[in-house]
């Protein structure tokens, strides 16, 4: 996925409470399906070089930690399946953006 707005639209529907999984992590609900779809959407993204829309890095760079900030709203039931996929975003997120 290379244009902008389509990935604007992709990322803050992860974060739509009733739909994405961010946003339904936020309140407490853990979806496997929904982290699955998480990480294979970031690990599609493909940015452009050069500049990169603003929103686009707003939306990326709070998911590990948005993720981590849940952790405690979630069952310990799911705590492992969570930090999983917390560790597959951050790898995909190394994937797109690279690491320092």
């Amino acid at each position: 996925m290379r244009d902008q707005s389509s990935v604007i639209r992709a990322l803050e529907h992860e974060y739509d409470r009733a739909a994405g999984f961010l946003g339904r992590l936020r309140s407490g609900e853990f979806d496997a399906v929904g982290g699955e779809r998480l990480v294979a959407l970031l690990r599609a993204l493909d940015l452009p070089e050069g500049p990169v829309n603003r929103r686009v890095v707003q939306l990326l760079w709070m998911m590990p930690i948005f993720i981590e900030w849940q952790k405690p709203r979630v069952s310990q039931d799911h705590g492992a399946a969570l930090e999983q996929i917390q560790n597959d975003v951050v790898t995909a997120l190394e994937g797109v953006l690279g690491a320092p």
